[in-house]
């Protein structure tokens, strides 16, 4: 039987971000605005998993939704902040996280071999698989994250096949192509935020190109 979720995330993409890899999973997922979105989701259909993210949780609100739905006491619930203070009786996610954490937090499962090669951070690089861009690719990999509107980091992934023109997104996640995003790249130092399009979209990643690549993160991609 197909699992279901409930997300109740105030960041537009961030919620489609967790949408998406609980997608691969094969979770139907409903969005929610609103506490009182839950009442009416759940006279609906029963739900598996609920996800609150930091910026909506309220103890009070949660207090009167659980009254009303005395289920949600049953089934897996998710809160996902910053930090690790978060409601009692929630399992906590601190972002940015990796896709695979969400999954297995939600004890969904995926096919083998869905999720193995995106538990680790950068391990010293991998060869380049060809070059049909304009510029020269690089075979470092790099930590990224994959930011929400306020530049505040969801989920990090690793970026391989990078270039002045953009990289590839290890990550199975499901864009459109053309979709705008924002990124923020690690240095190791400090974070360099950077937008980018959406140019390609496969089963393993997403490929994009940078828009206005801001000099201190061109620089860096210069140094190795």
């Amino acid at each position: 039987m197909q699992k279901s979720a409930i997300i109740l995330e105030n960041s537009y993409l961030a919620a489609n971000i967790y949408k998406t890899i609980l997608g691969s999973a094969d979770c139907r997922v409903d969005l929610a605005f609103h506490f009182e979105d839950i009442d009416v989701l759940m006279r609906e259909r029963r739900y598996d998993t609920i996800i609150i993210g930091s910026g909506l949780f309220s103890d009070e609100k949660w207090a009167v939704s659980l009254k009303h739905n005395p289920g949600l006491e049953e089934i897996c619930k998710i809160f996902i902040g910053f930090g690790d203070i978060g409601p009692s009786n929630f399992n906590r996610l601190r972002r940015p996280f990796k896709p695979n954490q969400l999954i297995r937090l939600a004890g969904f499962q995926v096919s083998d071999g869905t999720f193995s090669s995106y538990d680790d951070e950068v391990n010293g690089g991998a060869g380049s698989k060809g070059n049909r861009r304009i510029f020269e690719r690089k075979s470092r990999r790099l930590n990224v994250c994959l930011d929400d509107e306020k530049n505040e980091p969801i989920i990090s992934l690793v970026a391989a096949d990078v270039s002045y023109g953009g990289m590839f997104l290890e990550a199975p996640l499901s864009f459109s192509i053309g979709s705008l995003a924002f990124l923020s790249i690690d240095t190791g130092a400090k974070k360099i935020p950077v937008s980018v399009q959406v140019v390609r979209s496969t089963p393993k990643g997403i490929g994009v190109r940078f828009i206005g690549l801001p000099k201190e993160a061109a620089d860096f991609i210069a140094s190795f």
